[in-house]
């Protein structure tokens, strides 16, 4: 471990002493937070991940919308997500690169999935 983060979304009363084996914990809020206050959330995520590293880890817990901000913004910084996801008193890593390729999945969308949604007109004979 060279001085990893691991960026918790929410500090409750769960015990996730189980991340400290990926690195240092770091809370990214605290309590109750109001899912509306989207803006808020930005901000206050934003600086506090403002020194992560493409290495440290992301602790999705709480309201989605909170996962959503962390998360979007650790990819938007580092080009991937690396994810610590909490299962049978352990956490697993799970890693997404995004890099270059994520071009990709907005071609693969445009060239298979949307072509397959469209409704045919019937043929007039």
């Amino acid at each position: 471990m060279d001085n990893h983060k691991v960026y918790i979304v929410n500090k409750s009363a769960h015990d996730f002493s189980a991340a400290d084996i990926f690195g240092e914990a770091v809370f990214l809020s605290e309590g109750p937070m109001n899912r509306y206050s989207v803006n808020n959330m930005v901000r206050q995520f934003t600086d506090r991940m403002s020194k992560s590293k493409k290495e440290d880890y992301i602790v999705p817990c709480s309201l989605n919308v909170m996962n959503s901000i962390a998360s979007a913004i650790f990819a938007y910084k580092h080009g991937r997500l690396n994810l610590l996801l909490f299962k049978g008193g352990n956490y697993l890593e799970r890693n997404v690169v995004l890099g270059e390729d994520r071009h990709a999945v907005v071609d693969f969308y445009h060239k298979v999935v949307e072509p397959h949604t469209r409704k045919e007109e019937p043929c007039s004979e």
